[in-house]
This record gives structure tokens, C-alpha cells and sequence, in this order.
């Protein structure tokens, strides 16, 4: 299997692992599917100093829109072979629109396809996009390099919708549309989606008017390339358990696959209480069929306040978690380090050039853009456009 090649590799490592962003293993669950141990006190010091590591400058896609774009962005993790990762954003006119960018060698820049509409069906809030063929563990005989987009119809639905485009093998140079939009449902969302693939099973959550998270799920039919995902498999939506008292969630979730150590995904949402008022980031896990009670992540420190839902992606050769970033309410963009309870810390994104300024709404994440250790790209809106930031490599910089 894929993850565990990568795991020999990180144990040669040793010492030298890059890992940026909020590295998250849940210390409860028994890692065993990949015979695993707990991190070493080295590890987890290895780890901390990668904490306020340098980044690239944020950047502007090459591709602006014009207009600006009305949505926070989505981004999609590539498969680690499928040459390509994805943007998608609402435009102005509620429609979604995609940028198609193709993987290259560090330390290229990725091409753009330019900002391709996803037909004319309108949509509100932002959308969400899974990669079908998961991250990790399929053989290259199962990888089908199918994209699904999925977004909230406009009132009075505000159903979930889903579109399915093809963006691969790396010879494939244009996306190829596998399904146009559908229902999952007939049930109404008050949030944008989270949508992941855990283990061959396909997750789309959200909020209700309850304030409960709702989670559809399908099993994909892995073993057929040409259509793993059948409509006949969704599920209604299961109810996650209620917050912690006087927890009420709010805003958007999001979703990380870090099934490979923890036999589980993990999907995060912002929740805020009264008297006194604070707004905290908790997680639930998924393990297939049922959900954790709530966790909490740790507050940010004194004098950063979240200003934005989660982000949340997963660096495909670091296996131990998630990393997750938002945006605080001075408009930088923060991240945070730390392994199971230990070492964690949080700090903003130490962008060349001072670039992280200015932004607004909710990040994006993608992981393991070139198959590089530690490469989770974050990107963000400022002033109706995307930006975007990656991690400086350990070894030459940037």
C-alpha cells in the first residue's frame, strides 16, 4: 500500500520530516492498519520546530476573474499520481466556475486552465469537491481521477447538489464531465457543504436548521473506474451528536481523510457560546458508521480571534492527521502544529514579502501538491480574487 511505503520513507526521515500546518492525530484511537506506533519525544520535537516556517508569497492565480468571485474557494487533493489539482468558486452570477491547475515539479508553477463555468445551474453559498478515487491506499487499476463538485441549491430547496468531472491521467490535458448536477436529497442545508472520501465511502455534510451536522454517505464502487459512484447508493442523512452544552455550531464544516493511521476522518466545525462569548473550533471522526462524541481543538492564543469556518487537508506522506488553518479577524491567515495533545501552537502563515493581509472569508486547503513532504497549499479571497500559499520546502527553500 501507498501509506506505507510513505511511512517507511518518513521513518528514514527521522529528524529531517517537514511537516507544516496542524499536524492532528486523535491520541483515544488505537493506531493499528498500518502497524503504526505513537510519534517519539524527537518526532514530536522535529515537528514543533516546523512551526512558523517560511512560506511562498501569497499569490494571485494567474487566471483572474473578472468581476471577482462571489464564494470562498474550494479546493480538491489531488491523488497523488492524478497530475492534476482543482479550484472551484461561485462567480458573481451564482454560477460555479473551475480552475484546472496540472502538477509539475517543485519548483515549477502549476499551468492554469483559466476559469471553466460548471453549466448554468446557479447556486448559493460556496462548493465543496472530493477527489473519488481517495488519496491513499488504491492500486493504480482503481484510480479513476473523477472530481466531485457539490453545492446548495438556491431557496426555497437548499438542497445538495452534485456534478462529477474527470481531471486525468496527467495526459489528459481538459476536464471531461462524468455526471451533471443532480440531488443527493430532498432535505434543506443552512451551511455550504464538506464533502471526502474515508475507506471507499463518499461524505457530504452540512448543517441543518437544527444547528446538527447531517452527513449523506454512498459507497463507491471502487473496483469500476468508469463509475464509481451510483446514484442508488446514497444514504439519507445521519445525525452527528449534539455539541457540548452551550456549544451551538455555526457556519460551514470541514472534512480531512486521515483514515490511513487513524482508521477514521475527521470533520471539524466553528461553534460559538454566550456569557462569555467565545467562538472555539471542535471535531467530530468518522469511522465508517458511526461518529465520536465532539472534541475540542485548543483556543487560539490571547489576541487572535477566529474570524472564519475551518480549513482542513491532509499531506499525503505526513500521515498522522489533518492540518487545519482559518482566518482571524485581523484578515491573516493562521495554522497550528501538534500531535495528538502535545506541542500544539498557533501562528500566522509566514508569508514572504508580508502577503498575508487583507483577507477575507474562509481558506481553502489541498495537501501533498507535488508529492512533496509538508506541501498544503492554503488559499484564500482578497478582494474578490484567489490567493494562494505554500509551504517553503526544508531542503533549498523557496
Amino acid at each position: 500500500m501507498k501509506h506505507i511505503l510513505n511511512h517507511s520513507v518518513d521513518g528514514m526521515l527521522g529528524s529531517a520530516r517537514r511537516r507544516v500546518g496542524w499536524s492532528l492525530a486523535i491520541a483515544s484511537v488505537a493506531i493499528t492498519s498500518a502497524g503504526c506506533s505513537a510519534p517519539s519525544s524527537e518526532s514530536i520535537a522535529s515537528e514543533q520546530q516546523a512551526i512558523g516556517g517560511n512560506w511562498r508569497a501569497f499569490g494571485q492565480t494567474s487566471s483572474t476573474f473578472s468581476g471577482g468571485l462571489a464564494s470562498d474557494p474550494a479546493v480538491c487533493d489531488a491523488h497523488a499520481d492524478s497530475g492534476a489539482w482543482v479550484a472551484f468558486g461561485r462567480a458573481p452570477n451564482n454560477k460555479i466556475y473551475m480552475n484546472f491547475f496540472q502538477k509539475v515539479p517543485f519548483p515549477q508553477v502549476p499551468a492554469e486552465s483559466g476559469w471553466l463555468k460548471q453549466t448554468d445551474t446557479t447556486f448559493t453559498l460556496k462548493p465543496a469537491c472530493a477527489a473519488l478515487d481517495g488519496l491513499y491506499d488504491a492500486p493504480p487499476s482503481e484510480w479513476n481521477y473523477q472530481k466531485i463538485i457539490v453545492a446548495r441549491s438556491p431557496a426555497p430547496n437548499n438542497r445538495y447538489m452534485y456534478r462529477i468531472v474527470k481531471l486525468g491521467p496527467p495526459s489528459q490535458s481538459t476536464p471531461v464531465t462524468i455526471q451533471n448536477w443532480v440531488n443527493i436529497g430532498t432535505a434543506a442545508y443552512v451551511s455550504a457543504p464538506a464533502a471526502g472520501v474515508i475507506n471507499g465511502q463518499l461524505l457530504v455534510c452540512g448543517l441543518r436548521s437544527d444547528a446538527r451536522m447531517w452527513c449523506y454517505r454512498n459507497t463507491l464502487n471502487l473496483a469500476n473506474p468508469a463509475a464509481p459512484l451510483s446514484a442508488a447508493n446514497w444514504l439519507p442523512g445521519l445525525q452527528a451528536p449534539a455539541l457540548p452544552s452551550p456549544w451551538v455550531a455555526q457556519g460551514d464544516p470541514a472534512f480531512a481523510d486521515t483514515s490511513p493511521w487513524t482508521s477514521q476522518a475527521m470533520i471539524a466545525i466553528r461553534a460559538t457560546r454566550t456569557n462569555p462569548s467565545q467562538t472555539l473550533f471542535f471535531f467530530t471522526t468518522w469511522n465508517g458508521s458511526s461518529y465520536s462524541p465532539w472534541g475540542q481543538f485548543p483556543a487560539p492564543p490571547s489576541g487572535v480571534s477566529i474570524g472564519s469556518d475551518p480549513a482542513m487537508s491532509v499531506d499525503i506522506i505526513n500521515l498522522w492527521g489533518a492540518t487545519l488553518a482559518f482566518r482571524g479577524t485581523d484578515g491573516k491567515i493562521y495554522e497550528g502544529s501538534g500531535i495528538g495533545t502535545v506541542g500544539w501552537s498557533w501562528s500566522a502563515i509566514n508569508a514572504a514579502g508580508g502577503t498575508n493581509t487583507g483577507f477575507s472569508g474562509t481558506p481553502a486547503m489541498a495537501g501533498s501538491l507535488n508529492g512533496w513532504e509538508g506541501e498544503n497549499l492554503v488559499f484564500a479571497r482578497k478582494s474578490g480574487q484567489y490567493w494562494n500559499s505554500s509551504p517553503c520546502p526544508q531542503f533549498g527553500g523557496c
